[in-house]
């Protein structure tokens, strides 16, 4: 719940029910992302990701969210490049992979 302040849930913009309603369903869903990449990508990778796993959202924002990157497109195919000389592209990477083996619900 601490952590889910730092994504807006104690900011209301307005004296409206109906704004600050919508607004606190944008924040618990912005709430709701970082806290399912923690538990379902980053706890069964190796250690460096089982590290990330266990710490604070501001650590994951600052760790894989700027990572520099570019969006190849070859022919059918889209590639993301990520930088080479940044220290946390390989824990990206895995968890890229864990994601593309997710099935999707047919």
């Amino acid at each position: 719940m601490r952590q889910a302040q730092n994504a807006g849930r104690h900011r209301l913009p307005s004296r409206l029910f109906s704004i600050n309603q919508a607004w606190l369903q944008l924040a618990l869903i912005a709430a709701d992302l970082p806290a399912w990449t923690q538990s379902m990508l980053l706890i069964s990778c190796d250690n460096e990701t089982k590290a990330l796993a266990r710490a604070e959202w501001k650590t994951i924002r600052y760790r894989l969210l700027p990572t520099g990157a570019r969006l190849d497109r070859t022919g059918r195919c889209t590639f993301l490049r990520l930088a080479e000389g940044w220290p946390w592209a390989h824990t990206l990477t895995r968890v890229f992979t864990m994601l593309r083996q997710i099935l999707l619900p047919t």
